[in-house]
């Protein structure tokens, strides 16, 4: 008698494992029949140990080759092929192997994550240098530590006294602001620790340098460079949580900026400074080592900070992106504009073209050439999948939460463009649930009349969801990848971190997989970005991750991320998808039959009811105030 699912679950659940391997172990067992469990040899009072050791024996026997019995010595053609697989198969494990590496350098734990990093500084301060290349003379440190220690003294001593983020987050930020002004620094220093941070992906980071002067929402596409607060550098615990947040940051800007080669992070103590260098195409970490840092001349910390303000963006990485000379397109006849000639002006960028078949996006103004007309703000797409989105847009013209399409054609280029309206602002965990709410309800109205026109939007997250400032207005917007179902077609690869398990399972999108897909975007802003599966890589990992984290682990990995007010929502919309008391050996077939019976206007209703109840509690709350 061999072991049960059950059995080896909790097993697993016992063992110190890892999120990321706990959720490719669970996927695994789910999909394995309990005839085969049984006929094996291990029995169920086993230790953890054995059973984990059995399940990963099991798993690799499934992923690896066969690789054929050689020959007798003696060569010829067929021992020539046997080598060649040989290597091939070499080549693979070793891949493998940097696949691993890859993934340990972005597991969820920053304590984790900065361990790793360690493992790949080179600390060697004069390396570093030449990536701040700001002139700072030896006259102006001596100028600058006299300005700060006359007006921020006692923000230092506060910070160096409690050791705590508080006080010492107060004297960074008064201090660069400070460093700014006397050093004439091109930088824009923006306090990012609460509020105005990067989103999709969410970096919440202390501060944060951009390239524009811009007073919204701080997008990758504008950092310049980072620092992360950490009290007390001294304390190795803390500095390799402030090394993983910092890793996380730096390779999300590099992945987001796709011509930048190098990127500068500053990690800050209250009497310590490390500043530490990503480049592109190395694997090292340079880093200055930790070094003392006060409002003495002779500070090593206060000389290598001075040096950052003072570079440019560009001399700390920054690539400025490419902006399109203005250019006339004629708008379609169903737009607002009625067929008009407009002149187009780029003036941001949104998103750089990260993959050979990605997109340019910017922020545009549309300016009629009739007089009188008004400007119209938009959104300008370059790429080559502008021609599908189109034809979608189209198709579904007049939906509530679709994008109007202005316009469509070619670039000088050769490049195929579309503008869409309105230009919308994305919602983060800072956005009230109330909004929060109501857009996924709008949203889920939109998918289901998206639905039946056949069409599928298939890319359901949250940097796909805005609203029109003006309006007040939810749209779905992105169709690059949207599918009309009523023609046969490819299905494209999907959103590890927002995709139905279904789908990550290799089965067709359906209407239910969409709505799921706003259950983990609701997840992602009640969590503020610190999903569970934030860091999954592969799609049976995700969907592993996913399948144990929004049951048997719900109260344990999510519950405790998740903002209070959203929580009672998230808790409501996640059972309807999963059943509130789940068994270990459920598999994900049942699951996916069980999901399969969530329709839209069960979903609908159950957002309507939660919207009520966080204005009966804003309602009560409100009254409350006033009484007091």
């Amino acid at each position: 008698m061999g072991i049960t699912k059950d059995e080896a679950v909790h097993a697993c659940e016992l063992a110190e494992l890892t999120d990321d391997e706990l959720g490719e172990i669970i996927f695994f067992l789910d999909r394995l029949t309990e005839d085969c469990l049984q006929q094996s040899k291990i029995k169920g009072d086993s230790s953890p140990e054995v059973i984990v050791a059995w399940v990963r024996q099991a798993m690799k026997d499934r992923q690896q080759p066969a690789i054929p019995t050689p020959p007798a010595p003696g060569g010829g053609p067929l021992y020539d092929k046997i080598e060649q697989l040989e290597k091939m198969i070499e080549g693979i494990k070793e891949k493998q192997e940097l696949e691993r590496i890859l993934r340990n350098m972005t597991i969820t734990d920053a304590h984790a994550v900065g361990e790793h990093v360690q493992k790949w500084l080179t600390c060697n301060e004069t390396e570093v240098k030449p990536f701040m290349t700001g002139h700072v003379a030896a006259n102006d440190i001596r100028a600058l530590a006299s300005v700060l220690s006359d007006e921020h003294m006692q923000s230092y001593e506060d910070a160096q006294n409690s050791r705590k983020e508080k006080p010492t987050q107060k004297m960074y930020t008064e201090v660069l602001r400070t460093m700014a002004t006397v050093l004439r620094s091109s930088l824009h220093m923006r306090d990012t620790h609460l509020k105005g941070y990067p989103v999709n992906p969410a970096g919440k980071i202390d501060i944060t340098w951009t390239r524009s002067s811009s007073t919204g929402r701080v997008l990758w596409s504008d950092v310049s460079s980072f620092c992360k607060v950490t009290p007390d550098l001294s304390d190795n615990t803390q500095r390799l949580i402030g090394l993983g947040q910092l890793a996380d940051r730096a390779q999300t800007v590099l992945g987001l900026q796709p011509t930048r080669k190098h990127c500068v992070g500053v990690l800050a103590g209250a009497g310590e400074l490390e500043v530490l260098v990503w480049q592109r195409y190395k694997p090292t970490i340079l880093s200055t080592g930790v070094q003392e840092f006060s409002f003495e001349p002779g500070s090593k910390g206060l000389e290598l900070l001075a040096r950052l303000v003072a570079s440019s963006p560009e001399q700390l990485g920054f690539c400025t992106p490419y902006l399109p000379d203005r250019f006339v397109a004629v708008t379609e006849a169903s737009s607002s504009f009625e067929g008009i000639s407009c002149h187009v002006t780029c003036q941001a960028i949104l998103q750089d073209k990260v993959t050979a078949d990605g997109s340019h996006v910017y922020t545009c103004v549309c300016s009629p050439s009739e007089v009188g007309a008004r400007e119209l703000k938009a959104v300008l797409k370059i790429g080559p999948k502008c021609i599908n989105e189109a034809d979608i847009l189209a198709g579904v013209l007049g939906l509530p939460g679709v994008p109007e399409l202005v316009a469509r054609g070619y670039m000088s280029s050769g490049q195929a463009f579309i503008i869409t309206a309105p230009h919308g602002q994305t919602l983060s965990a800072d956005t009230g649930a109330k909004q929060l709410l109501q857009s996924i309800r709008d949203v889920a109205r939109t998918v289901r009349d998206l639905h039946q026109k056949q069409v599928m939007q298939l890319d359901v997250s949250p940097l796909n969801i805005v609203v029109d400032p003006m309006s007040g207005t939810t749209y779905l917007i992105d169709y690059h990848i949207a599918r009309d179902m009523s023609a046969p077609c490819a299905m494209p690869s999907c959103n590890l971190h927002f995709a139905s398990i279904a789908r990550l399972g290799g089965q067709p999108p359906t209407l239910s997989g969409e709505l799921e897909s706003l259950l983990y975007t609701l997840t992602y802003w009640a969590c503020d970005g610190a999903v569970p599966w934030k860091h999954a890589t592969t799609n049976s990992n995700a969907a592993g991750q996913k399948l144990y984290s929004m049951t048997l682990a719900f109260e344990a990995r999510v519950a405790p991320r998740c903002k209070a007010n959203l929580a009672p929502a998230l808790r409501r919309l996640k059972n309807l998808f999963f059943r509130p008391v789940y068994r270990a050996n459920v598999s994900v077939d049942e699951f996916l039959v069980y999901r399969e019976d969530v329709n839209v206007d069960e979903f609908l209703v159950v957002c309507d009811e939660l919207i009520q109840e966080v204005q009966q509690a804003e309602l009560e709350g409100s009254a409350g105030m006033e009484e007091d």
